[in-house]
């Protein structure tokens, strides 16, 4: 009785906070159209690049614009600003309210954005999916294996950078405005989770630091398992290599780590956090 409680409780969360996104449908209407414009303009930019080289590489071509394709789908689905979120709640005061709620804070705000995620997933990407196929021709993966582990590892992702957006969130406990880090957070994720260009396109010396980074593991690795893009592999995963495990295998472990990761630093910094809170407002 007390499991199904905590199930219909989450499911309630995730469920209203479904159809309070149905109301802002234009919202995501803009947004499903700005990430279509811009998948247009990685497009034509990469298209370019490649037509201009003296062997023109019709395969390594299609599956750049395929990867960017899919990191695009990928940062629409599982990117909200969770921080903005819980900055918002903090200056306003209404942290006291979800703070004596039947569900922690933490699993309040996940299975809110869960909602949120599968209203995108069903108004948003499944267009922007049939538009990337049928405009600008990506590879639509055929082999059921990989479309499972891609779906599984875009999960982890989710879990992955929900919980990195949660830690920048609790910055705005200390500072109260939380808009700047934000502003930090998306910028080092465009440039250092291969959202705006493929880990593979930087040097060498930068490659190997960046794939070191828990943000390639955020959405670099389910763009590279569905468009077949390889990078060097990286300490994680060179220590999975050593215990046998060298398939794609390797790659969800490696998500699964840097969870297991953040899941201590967040549970350290929330119980400093709650210490010290401060509600501003009513």
């Amino acid at each position: 009785m007390n499991l199904k409680y905590k199930f219909e409780k989450c499911f309630y969360i995730s469920y209203y906070a479904f159809k309070q996104s149905s109301t802002y449908w234009m919202n995501n209407f803009l947004s499903m159209l700005s990430s279509i414009i811009f998948i247009a303009i990685v497009y034509y930019i990469w298209t370019a690049v490649y037509s201009s080289t003296n062997n023109f590489n019709f395969i390594a071509l299609n599956k750049t614009i395929t990867y960017v394709c899919v990191i695009t789908i990928i940062n629409q689905i599982i990117s909200r600003n969770t921080e903005m979120e819980i900055g918002a709640k903090v200056i306003n005061g209404n942290i006291s309210i979800d703070l004596i709620r039947p569900i922690n804070f933490f699993g309040y705000l996940f299975f809110n954005r869960v909602g949120v995620v599968f209203f995108n997933f069903v108004f948003s990407i499944i267009p922007l999916i049939f538009t990337a196929k049928v405009i600008f021709k990506i590879d639509i993966v055929k082999d059921i294996s990989t479309l499972v582990i891609t779906i599984t590892s875009v999960l982890l992702s989710f879990i992955l950078v929900y919980m990195f957006e949660f830690l920048v969130g609790l910055v705005s406990f200390w500072t109260t405005q939380v808009f700047g880090v934000s502003l930090l957070k998306s910028s080092l994720i465009n440039l250092l989770a291969g959202l705006t260009v493929p880990l593979t396109f930087y040097p060498e010396s930068i490659q190997k630091i960046l794939i070191n980074l828990p943000f390639q593991a955020m959405y670099n690795i389910p763009a590279s398992i569905y468009s077949g893009l390889t990078y060097r592999v990286n300490i994680i995963q060179h220590f999975l290599i050593v215990l046998g495990i060298n398939s794609v295998v390797k790659y969800l472990l490696e998500q699964i780590i840097w969870i297991f990761i953040f899941s201590l630093i967040t549970f350290l910094c929330w119980r400093i956090v709650s210490k010290k809170i401060v509600v501003q407002g009513g």
